[in-house]
């Protein structure tokens, strides 16, 4: 049994996928194939985006949140983490 199944709700969250804004980061990313596979583009479906962006649930987060991201990604630029609060 999962020590989490004991609690009615988390009590911190693990957030291993540094961009906040994924509109942006659909801009500034060397993987935007996998953007399109996942979101499609967001001209065409910018609620998919929203919907998906960290920066739209911030309000929510009650408890500690670990961010990790590497200052070397090729994948997610370190500028795209630099906005959470």
């Amino acid at each position: 049994m999962s020590p989490v199944q004991h609690f009615e709700r988390p009590v911190a969250g693990i957030a291993h996928f540094g961009p906040i804004n994924l509109s942006e980061f659909y801009e500034e990313t060397t993987v935007r194939h996998l953007m399109l596979h996942n979101f499609g583009h967001p001209r065409e479906n910018p609620d998919s985006y929203l919907r998906c962006s960290t920066h739209q649930h911030l309000d929510s987060v009650r408890g500690p949140l670990l961010m990790l991201q590497g200052a070397a990604d090729a994948g997610v630029p370190p500028v795209m983490s630099s906005g959470m609060p």
